[in-house]
Parts: structure tokens; sequence; C-alpha cells
């Protein structure tokens, strides 16, 4: 199977994309969250965040979120192997703890953060894409056989 250049391009643009989303969203709640004026109209927002696990270390989880979205951002601008790796590693961690995050959400917490929800997706979406390109691409390192093979 000959393989295109601008296809691993394309995976690395939608990665950026979404981790984008994943940045902003983070950075809205960090922001919301700081000034205490954080509400989504129905409750599930205010609840999530006023929740004990609304914070880790002393830190409101928002920070780790927007740090794992930054090294997803980073990781997806590069074509070696490493960071293929670490980018499906990180995909993978933050879709396990999006999981959990909802988990508690449902079952524990008994509220519904619409902006964890957008995270959550935001990352599942991730974690589906880095999975593709660690799957389709490794192997191949910053330049394929040579750019005459680009149609």
């Amino acid at each position: 199977m000959k393989l295109n250049k601008l296809s691993e391009k394309y995976l690395q643009i939608l990665i950026i994309i979404f981790s984008l989303l994943g940045v902003a969203v983070a950075t809205y709640l960090i922001i919301e969250t700081t000034n205490g004026t954080l509400q989504c109209g129905l409750g599930g927002c205010e609840t999530v965040q006023k929740s004990k696990y609304a914070e880790l270390f002393g830190q409101n989880i928002s920070w780790y979120g927007l740090a794992g979205y930054i090294g997803i951002l980073v990781t997806a601008a590069l074509r070696k192997d490493i960071f293929r790796i670490v980018g499906f590693g990180a995909t993978l961690f933050g879709f396990g703890i999006s999981l959990y995050l909802t988990y508690l959400e449902i079952f524990v917490i008994k509220a519904i953060c619409q902006y964890c929800v957008a995270s959550a997706i935001i990352m599942t979406i991730l974690f589906a894409l880095a999975t593709l390109r660690v799957f389709l691409y490794y192997g191949f390192n910053e330049s394929y056989k040579s750019d005459s093979d680009v149609p």
C-alpha cells in the first residue's frame, strides 16, 4: 500500500483542531470557575464544579485538562514515531479519565456538566484520531520515501 504524505497531514490537522477546541473548553472552565460564575442554566455545571471531584491536589481539574490538550497539540504537530506514540498514550489516558469523570457525574455526583460532556466528546474523538494515526503511520518518520511520492 502506498502511503500518501497528505493522509497523515489531514490526521494531524484534525488532531490540532480538536486539541484547540479542548484548550478552549478547558480555558473557559478555568476562567469561569476562578471567577465563580460558571452557570449552564440547569444547575449541573455548578453542582459538578462544587463537588470534591472538581479538584486534584488542590487544583481545579480543568488545569490538568488544559495541560493534556496542549500536550496532545504538540505531539500532533510532529511526524516522528515517538510523537505518534506519546500522542496516542496521552489521548488514551485522557479518554480513560474522561470515562471516569463521566461515571462520577452520572452515578456519584448525579449531575451533568455540559462543558465536561463536551470535553469528553472531544477527547474521545482525539483518541480515535490518534489511534488511527499511530496504527497507519508507525514506522514512517518525517519524510516518507520522497516528495515525488505525493500525487
